[in-house]
């Protein structure tokens, strides 16, 4: 059981990760296509 658990782990950090870069890709083109958005929410970066 230990052994299928660890995979399942690593599994999960790899999809947690893969959201994660969807989400900020999604985010932005979401910016690059509205513009306005960029403006609306201030990015703590910049």
């Amino acid at each position: 059981m230990a052994a299928h658990r660890k995979p399942r782990q690593r599994l999960s950090t790899g999809s947690a990760a893969r959201t994660a870069a969807t989400l900020a890709f999604a985010g932005a083109a979401t910016a690059a296509v509205l513009p306005g958005a960029a403006h609306a929410d201030p990015a703590p970066t910049a």
